[in-house]
């Protein structure tokens, strides 16, 4: 929505950075944000990987200045959504080891293009349509897929994306499939960054290197250029909206007080009262709670504070993929 006030903005760019560099560019990055601007931005030998919110005026001068600093971050591929409110708490640049926690030390994206080919948003459109015999495969966490996901698609039951390495390796009946059907892989996720260290460990997994795509953008790619064709239900996102619809507004998920469960909320019993799922009800709320199951979506307040955390996983999983260097 072009007429609306605040703008929300993500990216990422996969490039080498020397470590010795990376405190002075934090400074000059914390320096140049308006007063007003929120957001995350992570910083590491592999990149860049960032998100905003605020006022388009505010969001714009710091890109601006993000260009003006470093050259190699010109050319990121903004994800651009409007809204009438910031969506995250403060702004922030941290210096990270990884710019997605993965803990694969193989994956080198800032060394190497990913091994599997980028593939856009209407061609995957097109294959869905022509009902295409191909494997969809999203990399995302449980409680994630829970909130919605392409129809057909094939996940690994992770509760972090650093689980992902081992699970593919253990996907032993999907690659089997993968290799005697000959049927291409489309792997995907919220906005493209985990398919590009995915892809490594599926291809030292065995899934066939030339079979092997990766949505480009990710599903919120894919919203913006092709609505929410052959995807059920709504894209869970890093920060305060919860969850996004095909058209790119905020669903009405959240999460819940106890175990940051998401969950789609039916009503409050007063405005004051803290949302929490039927596990964690105490106050006699009603809702409808989002589970792919309870045992693989519940878990701890401190595993699903990390997952959010690799944001990641999507701090700018929002962002399209990243050029080459």
């Amino acid at each position: 929505r072009i007429d609306a006030a605040v703008q929300h903005c993500s990216a990422y760019r996969f490039v080498g950075l020397d470590s010795e560099e990376l405190s002075a560019l934090r400074a000059a990055l914390l320096s140049a944000a308006p007063p007003h601007l929120r957001g995350t931005v992570l910083l590491s030998t592999e990149g860049i990987n960032l998100r905003l919110s605020g006022p388009k005026e505010d969001v714009q001068v710091f890109i601006d200045s993000l260009e003006r600093i470093e050259a190699r971050f010109s050319a990121l591929d903004y994800r651009i959504s409007f809204g009438n409110r910031a969506v995250l708490p403060r702004f922030l640049v941290k210096i990270k080891k990884e710019l997605i926690s993965m803990g694969y030390p193989e994956a080198k994206a800032e060394q190497t293009e990913s091994p599997a080919a980028p593939l856009a948003p209407a061609e995957l459109k097109k294959w869905l349509d022509e009902a295409q015999d191909l494997i969809l495969l999203d990399t995302r966490n449980t409680y994630e897929i829970a909130v919605g996901a392409f129809r057909g698609a094939r996940h690994l039951e992770i509760g972090t994306f650093r689980a992902f390495p081992e699970k593919v390796q253990q996907a032993e009946d999907l690659l089997r499939e993968a290799k005697e059907s000959r049927k291409a892989v489309v792997m995907y996720c919220t906005g493209g960054i985990r398919c590009e260290k995915a892809a490594f460990a599926a291809v030292a997994a065995g899934f066939p290197r030339e079979r092997l795509y990766q949505l480009q953008g990710g599903i919120l790619n894919y919203f913006e250029q092709c609505g929410g064709a052959h995807y059920e239900q709504d894209c869970y996102v890093f920060d305060d909206r919860v969850a996004v619809t095909s058209e790119l507004e905020p669903a009405g998920v959240v999460l819940c007080a106890g175990c940051r469960d998401p969950m789609r909320s039916q009503k409050l019993s007063s405005k004051h009262a803290r949302p929490r799922c039927e596990s964690c009800l105490e106050d006699g709320v009603q809702r409808t709670v989002i589970r792919a199951s309870r045992t693989q979506s519940r878990g701890s307040r401190k595993r699903r504070r990390m997952s959010r955390n690799q944001a990641e996983a999507s701090i700018a999983d929002a962002a399209g993929p990243s050029p080459p260097p």
